[in-house]
């Protein structure tokens, strides 16, 4: 399909065009400030993409690949040093293979099951002001943990509906665990901003949260059993 890539990149970047400023803005104190988003045309975007538009060739077995998860960088679109985007696809080689707890600072991000499912868990900042209150209250024990409320598990299928899409803003469902439910599960990921000069921040779960309550995460290095390759 010579030439789907590239109408797929002047879609995006045409929507990204009419996105808000106010979502390229330098991030504040509190993620609340940062006024609402209809996302819609970019979600009726991302929920139409084929891995035949990306023209990736998914591997046929993951029996040979050497690593659990393994990514393909789609393009990364920057049209001056405040506006861009970036999205890629990833892979798992078995069922139970995740990538863990972390968060994308100050981005909106949408993800897509291109083949197989994966299962979403997340999480959501607090608006600031009630987070520096649990803080005072909670005893951490000299340990660097942070509330945010669980929002509980979403499992998304290739076999869905296309209007299927994770959605996750700058402080709702903003950190999150993807996990591959089925071998060979592979997801599209779609970042506005993009991560510019910010690196994602691993976090791990302090006890088993509960949908809807109040739940204090822990900020870790990087994990070592997180292993990726290129595809």
């Amino acid at each position: 399909m010579p030439g789907s890539r590239e109408k797929l990149v002047e879609r995006l970047k045409d929507i990204v065009r009419q996105l808000p400023a106010s979502i390229f803005a330098p991030a504040t104190c509190d993620t609340t400030s940062i006024g609402p988003l209809s996302l819609g045309p970019l979600v009726e975007a991302v929920s139409s993409i084929t891995v035949e538009e990306l023209q990736v060739q998914l591997p046929a077995s993951t029996a040979h690949i050497r690593f659990p998860i393994y990514f393909h960088d789609i393009l990364k679109m920057a049209f001056t040093t405040e506006r861009g985007f970036e999205a890629g696809l990833f892979g798992f080689r078995s069922a139970g293979d995740k990538i863990p707890l972390h968060d994308h600072y100050h981005m909106y991000g949408l993800l897509k099951a291109i083949r197989g499912r994966v299962e979403i868990t997340s999480y959501s900042w607090l608006p600031h002001k009630e987070e520096l209150k649990l803080m005072e209250e909670k005893d951490m024990g000299g340990l660097e943990l942070r509330p945010a409320l669980y929002e509980g598990r979403r499992t998304i299928s290739s076999d869905c509906a296309a209007t299927e899409v994770a959605v996750l803003e700058p402080s709702t469902c903003n950190l999150h665990v993807v996990e591959a439910v089925d071998d060979g599960a592979v997801f599209f990921d779609l970042l506005i901003p993009g991560y510019r000069h910010n690196e994602c921040t691993y976090y791990k779960e302090r006890g088993i949260p509960t949908t809807g309550e109040i739940s204090w995460l822990m900020k870790i290095p990087v994990p070592e059993d997180l292993i990726m390759g290129r595809l």
